[in-house]
């Protein structure tokens, strides 16, 4: 007997492995460390880029502060250098009304001699004087020169006449509030023609308008030097931008002026 074996089919089970897309796999752990190391560069970056500018926004509040306060002490010691000048003491007797972190000083005097048209170390009363006004505040110092020329007022007269209008000749400069502004005001009394007339010793006032901030003016004090009024002490309490405008009333007629320029009054330094 034959017997014929008939082969039977068999289903192939086994099957091709297709691969993985590549956005389906899940992050390796090295792949995490590295994105975390880069994170924290970054990181680091944007905080050391952020403490510089806080750290250049403090240098520059402070040098503004001190080139204000310098210049604020420079105006106070060119009031008191020709009193002092006339009578021969030393500078040191300088008075300064600045914020409690300065200190200042004036230092260097010479003193202009006619008699060989140079400068002398030694004192020459009611002479041109040149100093240098010295400012320190936490380790940092800034010094600046200046000459305070004829020490006697001018015998100048103007030309007389009626005064037609008030004239601010030199306008008020910037400060600290709390602090004398520099430079100070000085006014002159002129003619309809614009000559100036020297005679006239008429009160002025000053007031100030703020443009921004709610500061008051206080302390100014006027002295006639020739055909021209200088202010001195002039103080604006508190930060803000300003104008002033000054009034006086001659022979019956107001007079006023007002500045053609913003005063800047700055915050003090804290400490």
């Amino acid at each position: 007997m034959n017997t014929q074996l008939t082969p039977h089919w068999r289903p192939n089970h086994s099957r091709k492995r297709v691969p993985e897309a590549h956005g389906e796999a899940g992050d390796t752990l090295i792949e995490i460390l590295i994105a975390m190391v880069v994170l924290a560069l970054a990181v680091v970056a944007m905080l050391t880029a952020f403490g510089a500018a806080i750290a250049s926004s403090s240098v520059h509040t402070s040098l503004t502060s001190m080139d204000t306060v310098l210049r604020t002490a420079s105006e106070e010691a060119t009031v008191q250098i020709p009193a002092i000048t006339q009578a021969c003491e030393p500078d040191s007797a300088v008075q300064f009304t600045l914020p409690s972190s300065y200190t200042a000083s004036v230092t260097n005097p010479t003193y202009w001699n006619t008699s060989n048209d140079s400068w002398s170390s030694a004192c020459i009363p009611s002479a041109a004087q040149q100093f240098t006004v010295t400012v320190t505040s936490n380790g940092t110092t800034a010094s600046l020169s200046t000459i305070v020329g004829d020490t006697q007022p001018t015998t100048s007269s103007g030309s007389g006449g009626t005064a037609a209008k008030l004239v601010f000749v030199q306008n008020p400069g910037g400060g600290i509030g709390g602090y004398a502004l520099y430079p100070q005001p000085v006014l002159e009394f002129e003619t309809a023609s614009g000559s100036p007339v020297g005679s006239d010793l008429a009160p002025i006032t000053l007031t100030i308008t703020p443009v921004t901030g709610s500061g008051t003016l206080t302390n100014c004090s006027a002295s006639p030097v020739g055909v021209d009024i200088y202010f001195t002490g002039c103080t604006i309490s508190t930060a803000g931008t300003y104008t002033m405008t000054a009034t006086a009333t001659d022979a019956g007629v107001a007079l006023s002026a007002t500045t053609n320029t913003n005063i800047i009054v700055i915050a003090g330094a804290s400490g």
